[in-house]
């Protein structure tokens, strides 16, 4: 079912830093009051991240941390709510600090509904390198000079790290990505070391398997091959 940005109502939200270049983890102290234009921004991009194809299924799994954490948070009291985040924040703190490629982010934590289901989301929203111009004065003259910053989620860009949660249904979906940990290892470190779960294959990445299997197939049985199936089902 397509989920419209409409259909998403937030109730709570509260951002924390997690600067691993200065190994800076800065945890809120309140909730987080976003400005219209500022929901309008975040409701897109978790419209976007309910309807990707790139979006995939998670265990459930009572015995690990921060499924117990989540379970025993009141969403309704603002206190549990920040230290929930809090400490789900530290937690991925902790792991992100385990790599030199896992970007810094502030770590957007919120509450929302659609369709009468509520829902929590972890959204990491990663830095980015940037350049602004910045224009001085040098013995009377006027040079334009470029300053590297960073910036988080600009205008148009998707979200390529999130987690979205909804506890009545004991259900979790995630987007992430592979990063090298400190020991060598590539790993979906999302699934494998904060959720410590077990996450399916993506739609997508099914339906690029699945296309692979085919023109191998085809390649391999060119008589015999689904291809050569299909057009004689045509034919008939």
């Amino acid at each position: 079912m397509i989920i419209l940005s409409d259909d998403i109502i937030f109730r709570k939200a509260v951002i924390h830093l997690l600067n691993v270049e200065l190994g800076k983890f800065a945890p809120a102290q309140d909730l987080f009051m976003m400005q219209p234009d500022v929901i309008e921004l975040v409701r897109k991009q978790v419209c976007y991240l309910l309807n990707s194809d790139e979006l995939k299924a998670a265990d459930w799994n009572t015995k690990e941390p921060v499924f117990q954490k989540l379970e025993q948070m009141n969403e309704k009291d603002d206190k549990s709510f920040i230290q929930t985040s809090a400490y789900l924040a530290d937690r991925l703190f902790d792991i992100m600090c385990d790599s030199v490629e896992i970007p810094s982010a502030d770590l957007l934590y919120l509450s929302f509904q659609t369709n009468q289901e509520i829902y929590y989301a972890l959204i990491k929203l990663n830095y980015q390198n940037s350049f602004m111009h910045e224009l001085m004065k040098y013995d009377n003259e006027e040079i334009i000079s470029n300053i590297r910053h960073k910036k988080i989620l600009p205008l148009g860009k998707r979200i390529s790290e999130g987690i979205i949660f909804n506890l009545s249904l004991q259900k979790v979906m995630l987007k992430e990505k592979k990063y090298e940990m400190l020991n060598g290892d590539k790993i979906y470190y999302l699934t494998e070391r904060f959720l410590r779960s077990i996450a399916q294959t993506e739609a997508k990445r099914k339906y690029q398997i699945l296309s692979s299997t085919i023109k191998i197939i085809n390649k391999k049985y060119p008589e015999d091959g689904l291809e050569h199936q299909m057009v004689q089902k045509l034919l008939l």
